[in-house]
């Protein structure tokens, strides 16, 4: 298979827009082995689809090799930011942190939305005198009135801190991991 193929072109094409935010020695590097490996296999008679499919998707392949430099050769992305602060931020956001973060912000969310709507229901439905039997509530019909929106709104704001969490786990872990071909 000759190196100016299309199909091989357009591959090595994708790649390279993969690995853009590589120093050039280091994206040459990736380049030749993979145009290497293309050459190789299809010398030795594999078809190109199948070397295709070995590899994986260009954009794939590139974003693994960013990784993979990216713990090997930390120098390759001095230009972007230290690589211990990239690991430890996807490591940090990836984790446990996260995982608490969304379960507290979600109960809270919902057992405040939930409780606010429903206590605001009982105090009109007590103060209008129709409060069913089996439902004893204590307090002045008024006072869940007035603290069911509050309790409401406490879960619309819990609701908008898991979502400003998410954002930002997103957006750091975007910065840490090497960039996605277009």
């Amino acid at each position: 298979m000759t190196p100016d193929n299309p199909v091989i072109t357009r591959y090595l094409a994708t790649l390279n827009a993969g690995l853009d935010g590589l120093h050039a020695h280091d994206r040459d590097e990736v380049l030749s082995d993979i145009r290497s490996h293309i050459s190789e296999a299809t010398q030795a008679g594999t078809p190109l689809d199948r070397v295709f499919e070995s590899l994986g998707p260009a954009d794939a392949l590139a974003r693994a090799y960013s990784i993979e430099l990216l713990l090997k050769k930390p120098e390759a992305f001095k230009k972007r930011s230290n690589r211990l602060l990239r690991l430890a931020g996807l490591v940090v956001l990836g984790g446990i942190p996260t995982l608490v973060a969304v379960i507290v912000f979600s109960v809270i969310g919902i057992a405040f939305t939930i409780t606010g709507i429903a206590l605001f229901v009982a105090g009109q439905i007590a103060l209008d005198g129709n409060l069913p039997w089996w439902i004893r509530m204590d307090a002045d019909p008024r006072l869940a009135v007035v603290l069911g929106p509050i309790l409401f709104v406490l879960g619309g704001v819990s609701f908008l801190g898991l979502w400003g969490y998410l954002r930002l786990a997103s957006n750091v872990i975007r910065r840490v991991l090497p960039p996605k071909a277009a």
